[in-house]
């Protein structure tokens, strides 16, 4: 759009400079919590143009006129404050709220995706952490992009010719035989969102929110009753706060970019929406797991192995103190030799993976065979319905899902 076209009126309203363009939501990268801090790490890319400006608008507590474009529209909804309670969850606790009501992402975070392959905030909560959080909102309005089928006219087409350039999208499993093929596309891929991002942002709120998010790292199942109980002291400060700002940004409401250009009339749009939206499906899925290896009993010179089928993205790191030795023998592999006689001792495991089926490789070569086991823990606290202990094993283990409850056989 030419600059120029709003050179006989004020500034353009600033929210309309964030609604309309897309931004990076990788899992790895994002605090679903700090809206401010996912905006400004991300240089947004100018995904639909501004057309020519609409009609003219006022917003709450200012008297000031601005013309948004005419893709765009206003919604006042009024200056009612909505408190929204204390939760104190674990990680895995809190995402498995997010499955069951969609409205816990709107009140509580920065933003909200649709709930059908959009995003999954889950990705980003540590299965070792306990959170506290309590929102008060005012919302006074919103500015969002008019969906309909004219609107798909601005679509930048830079944006579109990048997308036709990428390799087709291959569906990935443990199964697959073609891993370095695989991987490439999935680089290009990253490449991409890294340069364009992922998901369209197609409504902004603007009012004041008071939020209050207290997370305890590394937490332990003896810490959780502890860890309520000051967090509810805390939240009794907030009780009673003044509002603030009301002009703040408060909230987006955001698309993965393939499902909003599946409903254009556009041919070039419609032949690159499977292709965006089948490689997301992918990559929104990647987890962050966190446990520990327990070694009972280890002699020096013991070498405990620990493998994961190779996927793109898939990564173990393990890291304990001098008793061991470890070694990233690959992305999907870490070596882990006893560097002196212990007893009980701890190493700390991460496994960044998509939440798909592998098979599992622990295994151990020791010095006295009958002296030691090994014990892969992940998500130790909260609901046991969470839990995942694995041992050592001669033989592969199926793994449905690292998210899943499992015990021993």
């Amino acid at each position: 759009m030419d600059s120029t076209i709003y050179s006989h009126h004020e500034d353009l309203l600033p929210i309309c400079t964030t609604v309309g363009y897309i931004l990076n939501l990788l899992p790895q990268d994002v605090d679903p919590f700090d809206l401010s801090t996912t905006l400004e790490s991300d240089h947004k890319y100018n995904f639909l143009k501004h057309t020519d400006p609409g009609e003219e608008i006022t917003v709450p507590g200012s008297t000031r006129k601005y013309w948004p474009p005419e893709n765009f529209e206003k919604h006042d909804t009024g200056s009612t404050t909505v408190t929204h309670s204390l939760i104190c969850r674990t990680g895995m606790e809190l995402a498995s709220n997010l499955k069951v009501d969609s409205n816990v992402a709107a009140n509580y975070f920065g933003f909200s995706a649709e709930a059908s392959a959009g995003y999954e905030y889950s990705t980003n909560f540590k299965t070792t952490s306990l959170y506290g959080i309590y929102s008060l909102d005012q919302k006074n309005y919103s500015i969002n992009v008019i969906n309909k089928q004219t609107m798909y006219d601005p679509v930048e087409d830079e944006f579109i010719d990048a997308t036709a350039k990428l390799p087709t999208w291959k569906t990935i499993s443990k199964d697959l035989k073609d891993f370095d093929e695989v991987t490439s596309i999935y680089i290009s891929y990253a490449k991409f969102y890294s340069r364009y991002g992922s998901h369209l942002i197609q409504e902004a709120y603007i009012g004041t929110r008071y939020q209050l998010k207290v997370e305890q790292n590394e937490a332990t199942e003896e810490k959780m009753e502890e860890f309520s109980t000051n967090i509810k002291a805390e939240y009794q400060g907030a009780i009673g706060r003044e509002e603030g700002s009301t002009d703040a940004l408060l909230h987006i409401r955001v698309m993965e970019i393939g499902s909003f250009l599946k409903d254009s009339y556009v041919k070039s749009q419609l032949a690159v929406a499977d292709r965006l939206s089948s490689a997301w499906s992918y990559f929104k899925d990647f987890y962050t797991f966190q446990g520990r290896m327990l070694v009972v009993f280890s002699f020096q010179g013991d070498v405990t192995k620990l493998e994961i089928t190779p996927l793109p993205g898939l990564e173990i790191r393990v890291t304990g103190t001098d008793v061991f030795i470890v070694t990233q023998t690959k992305a999907n592999s870490v070596e882990v030799i006893t560097n002196k006689d212990c007893s009980l001792q701890y190493l700390n495991v991460t496994i960044v993976a998509p939440d798909r089926p592998v098979q599992l490789l622990f295994t151990q070569v020791l010095k006295v065979s009958s002296m030691l086991m090994g014990v892969l823990q992940l998500n130790q606290i909260g609901s046991a319905r969470f839990r995942t202990i694995y041992t050592v094993s001669d033989a592969s283990q199926n793994v449905r899902s690292f998210r899943d409850a499992h015990e021993p056989e």
